[in-house]
């Protein structure tokens, strides 16, 4: 099992990884949260790191974001930070 500080530096990591590509196409959040069917609410806590979305809440974000899932949850190089 994950510690809470380990988990929260995991979930900044992915945040900042969908920020970085979201600001990369230019989109909005709410663009973004209207073309993968999810309130932009969660698309504003996922890049903060201050939610634990479900696994297909992600998919559908990265997958309008056009993002490799293995690069996205890609995540021991910044626990290291």
């Amino acid at each position: 099992m994950l510690d809470s500080i380990k988990s929260e530096k995991i979930l900044i990591s992915i945040g900042a990884k969908l920020e970085k590509a979201r600001k990369a196409k230019n989109l909005s959040l709410r663009a973004l949260a209207e073309q993968a069917n999810v309130e932009h609410v969660q698309i504003t806590k996922l890049e903060k790191g201050k939610l634990n979305a479900s696994i297909l809440t992600i998919l559908a974000i990265a997958e309008e974001l056009e993002m490799d899932l293995n690069d996205l949850f890609n995540y021991k190089a910044d626990l290291k930070k």
